[in-house]
């Protein structure tokens, strides 16, 4: 694993914890392929970070900054040494606890660009992106990326998504808010 694009690239990243299934290198180039005009001073979210590898990537697109939120203390142990040996400490911040209990309580700035890359079947992802945009957690013109199998539906948020991807069994999804 390592960063593909920017100021850090060719950076090998630390290994993800056995458990965690990282984001193959074919579907991280293209969706920060779709994704890259939006990077430039970023606010970005990273939930079920894993390693950071996609927070990171953002940072070495040019976002300006990234929360990594991971329940798992190895996920925030991996995601600190990526940190420390990018050097860009000031530009992270660290949560360790579950994506549903952040998205629950959370009181701050709203995020421009939102991650969600949980365990394939083991997440309602349509109710934490519906929970996201009723916590006014992204911005007006934010945009949300979910990475899941293949086949998952989103039947509650079908009418916020922009666009969808397949690479073999994983789907890249795009819900942003047209309304505005």
């Amino acid at each position: 694993m390592q960063i593909l694009s920017g100021r850090y690239s060719g950076f090998k990243l630390k290994p993800p914890p056995k458990r965690i299934r990282p984001t193959s290198g074919r579907v991280k180039e293209s969706l920060f392929g779709i994704i890259q005009d939006r990077l430039s001073h970023a606010s970005v979210l990273d939930l079920f970070a894993g390693t950071g590898s996609l927070g990171l990537e953002a940072i070495s697109a040019g976002a300006d900054s990234c929360c990594f939120v991971d329940k798992s203390w190895k996920s925030i142990s991996t995601i600190k040494a990526n940190i420390e040996k990018l050097s860009v400490i000031e530009q992270c911040q660290l949560i360790n606890t579950s994506a549903k209990n952040y998205v629950k309580h959370y009181d701050n700035q709203p995020y421009d660009l939102i991650f969600l890359d949980p365990p394939y079947g083991k997440i309602d992802i349509d109710k934490l992106v519906y929970l996201i945009y009723k916590n006014k957690i992204i911005t007006a013109d934010g945009l949300i990326v979910v990475e899941a199998k293949s086949d998952e539906k989103f039947s509650q948020m079908q009418s916020k998504i922009a666009r969808q991807e397949k690479y073999g069994n994983t789907q890249l999804t795009f819900f942003l808010d047209e309304k505005k």
